[in-house]
């Protein structure tokens, strides 16, 4: 079904000038996509700028935005501190803090033979909860 654009206007019907007519679908999209495009381009104009943003939060929460830069600072400096210094002990809280929350790691398919050879047993009650794979 075609839509009519517009009624027409004064003699243009009767000079024989056809009234323009949009599809009922390319109305459609264009009400779905165009209006919401037009919107958030309305609200890109108005939108406050990060600064704004910035200083509203820190009039509104300045405890929490002191404690927060107060520990970007010291995470900032660790990393800094873990980067340059050769101190195997700053190292080791290092690989602790970014390990953290890692479990070991368990393999269930492919068993390293060498690793169970190394072990000095066999692969019954290893705890890997799978079988091993057969040898092709």
């Amino acid at each position: 079904p075609l839509v009519p654009l517009a009624r027409p206007v004064g003699g243009l019907a009767r000079r024989g000038m056809a009234r323009i007519r949009i599809p009922a679908h390319v109305a459609q999209f264009t009400l779905l996509c165009g209006v919401p495009a037009l919107g958030m381009l309305l609200w890109a104009r108005t939108a406050p700028s990060e600064d704004v943003k910035r200083q509203e939060l820190e009039k509104a929460f300045p405890d929490q935005v002191r404690r927060a830069r107060a520990k970007n600072k010291q995470i900032n400096e660790f990393i800094q501190r873990s980067l340059s210094e050769d101190d195997a002990e700053q190292q080791a809280q290092f690989k602790e803090v970014l390990g953290s929350g890692k479990k070991k790691m368990k393999r269930h398919y492919a068993l390293d033979e060498s690793i169970l050879e190394a072990a000095g047993g066999d692969d019954k009650g290893s705890g890997g909860g799978g079988s091993k794979p057969p040898k092709a």
